[in-house]
């Protein structure tokens, strides 16, 4: 059963990343920009990171103080557990920012030049149902 309720949606093409749709497995991932004449994907890979891991980030006790978020947010005391969340920030040293893996543009072909002047209707979305992004484009 779908439920329509379900779908982010836009009447056009993303501009900047913020703005773009995201799909992914938590590994891999990508933010759609919808471009109707030049597709633009923006990657993700959970790899790609500045800096170095390193145990001295980790604090000590994280382990436990995760069971007891856990247990006060079982127990719905949900203001106290995002405190105590505060706890497991990790220490700021060199674990590096996530960086970027690449842009993959696709330059779609539609048979003409003048299209995109026809175009009437333009829909992109993303179904939470299914995970999907698609791009709809209606023209004279």
């Amino acid at each position: 059963m779908r439920n329509d309720d379900l779908r982010i949606w836009y009447e056009q093409p993303a501009e900047r990343w913020p703005d773009a749709l995201p799909v992914g497995n938590g590994r891999l991932a990508a933010m759609v920009y919808g471009g109707a004449r030049t597709e633009r994907i923006a990657l993700d890979e959970s790899t790609f990171w500045s800096g170095e891991p390193s145990l001295e980030n980790v604090p000590p006790g994280a382990p436990a103080i995760v069971a007891e978020i856990r247990r006060l947010l079982f127990a719905g005391e949900i203001a106290a557990a995002n405190e105590l969340t505060k706890a497991i920030n990790g220490r700021k040293l060199n674990y590096g920012t996530h960086l970027p893996f690449a842009n993959l543009r696709l330059f779609l072909a539609h048979g003409d030049d003048e299209w995109i002047d026809r175009v009437t209707e333009y829909r992109r979305e993303l179904d939470l149902d299914t995970g999907l992004v698609s791009v709809s484009i209606l023209k004279e």
